[in-house]
């Protein structure tokens, strides 16, 4: 890696390589990027888990950060900001993984991405007075999180 410091703007990257079994040597998806200036946040935790929310904490010493959120397997990252290192993300589905991160945000740049961490919100409450008679676990009014037992 080279600072930003180093003065040049023209970079060459070569690769030098040699097989002895006759396979051939293959590189893929090279990236060569900019170092950040920004502090990249780390220690993401969820601290609270709901049926339709979370609530997020991490260090850094950052002015403001982009946390990304998405279901787990989505393609599609979601973002909120924050300009303390706790936030709150409402609006999420009962009983699903999602995978989140968060970036440092200084002097116009961005930090590289804190190590992302998983969670599954609970399932949903159910209106009472409920009434299930266990015959079936996938049909009826619930049918949440609740799994037969083995042994039963």
């Amino acid at each position: 890696m080279l600072p930003n410091s180093y003065g040049a703007t023209t970079y060459q990257v070569a690769f030098e390589a040699y097989s002895r079994g006759g396979d051939g040597v293959f590189i893929d998806d090279v990236t060569v990027s900019r170092m950040s200036t920004c502090a990249t946040p780390n220690s993401l935790a969820a601290n609270y888990v709901g049926s339709d929310s979370v609530v997020l904490g991490w260090v850094g010493t950052n002015s403001s950060y982009i946390v990304v959120y998405r279901e787990q397997d989505s393609t599609t990252w979601q973002s909120v900001t924050s300009t303390a290192t706790l936030r709150s993300i409402g609006g999420l589905q009962p009983n699903t993984t999602y995978e989140v991160g968060v970036y440092g945000v200084c002097s116009g740049d961005t930090s590289y991405m804190s190590d992302p961490i998983t969670f599954t919100t609970y399932c949903s409450a159910v209106a009472l007075p409920y009434t299930e008679n266990f015959n079936s676990y996938t049909t009826g009014l619930y049918t949440g999180s609740w799994t037969n037992h083995p042994n039963m």
